[in-house]
């Protein structure tokens, strides 16, 4: 007898597939715009790039939690451990696989939040009055708490402010806003 059906565990292995692939196109975004050989921007996103490194480590942050969610997306729903004296099987591990969602759209959301943080980086090499209001719009709200960067500065906190502002669906509401 079979007790437990694996809907849940195969809709959440799914998700886990479709964010993490999301995650892989925003990384390959935000490493196209540090990277000066398809950007023509000046490298990893800086003034003076050879006596700074700018935005490059946070672009290792992406690639890094993409890495994560990379591991975190093999599906749980083909694991199968038997249970009840052999009478239960297969066994979905929903719970573990919805677990592992959970972590990956938390990872996703920061790797959204580091595209968001470069490419207002990189707003900064054109002419920000000319880009749509939408775009300006998100530019602003981001550079209420992130400074350009000119120099090498640790990005922690810039990065956990647009972290924020995504997870608390500002970033979200503001596009609502304009696109309505």
């Amino acid at each position: 007898a079979c007790s437990e059906i694996p809907y849940v565990g195969i809709s959440a292995d799914t998700l886990c597939v479709a964010l993490t692939n999301l995650a892989k196109i925003s990384e390959r975004r935000t490493d196209r715009m540090v990277n000066s050989h398809f950007s023509e921007m000046p490298a990893f996103l800086v003034r003076n790039p050879g006596l700074n490194s700018g935005y490059m480590i946070v672009q290792y942050t992406a690639a890094g939690l993409y890495a994560e969610m990379k591991t975190l997306s093999y599906p749980s729903s083909v694991d199968s451990v038997s249970t009840c004296g052999n009478q239960e099987d297969p066994v979905s591990l929903a719970y573990n696989a919805a677990i592992k969602a959970y972590k990956v759209s938390q990872k996703l959301e920061s790797v959204l939040a580091i595209e968001l943080l470069v490419g207002c980086q990189a707003l900064d090499f054109h002419d920000v009055t000319k880009a749509s209001s939408t775009t300006k719009a998100v530019y602003d709200l981001v550079r209420t708490e992130v400074p350009v960067a000119d120099n090498d500065r640790v990005f922690y906190n810039d990065m956990v402010s647009v972290i924020d502002h995504v997870r608390s669906g500002k970033i979200n509401a503001l596009l609502s806003k304009h696109l309505n």
